[in-house]
């Protein structure tokens, strides 16, 4: 018999994307912190309630998209990643 997959209590995920900010912080961290809400994509939250459900925030969110397109540029897929953690409201600007 299969055990139910475990995704940490309420607030953990959120601690643990915080601690990446500091350790190891930078813009490593930064980036981390954006994969931490590309993986939450999968639980399938509407984009609405996207932010309040994980605790992530979007400002920090974006910041990590921002070094990650600095650093290595964003493949399409990338773009449609950062469309859907921003709720789709200025990528197009953005890409610019």
């Amino acid at each position: 018999m299969r055990e139910p997959r475990w995704f940490g209590a309420d607030g953990e995920l959120n601690e643990y994307a915080d601690s990446l900010l500091h350790d190891p912080g930078g813009d490593v961290g930064r980036m981390a912190y954006s994969f931490i809400a590309i993986q939450q994509f999968g639980h399938r939250y509407r984009m609405r309630e996207f932010y309040e459900k994980t605790g992530l925030r979007w400002a920090d969110v974006k910041a990590g998209f921002e070094l990650r397109k600095k650093r290595y540029g964003l493949s399409n897929a990338g773009w449609n990643l950062f469309d859907r953690a921003n709720g789709r409201r200025a990528a197009r600007a953005y890409r610019r």
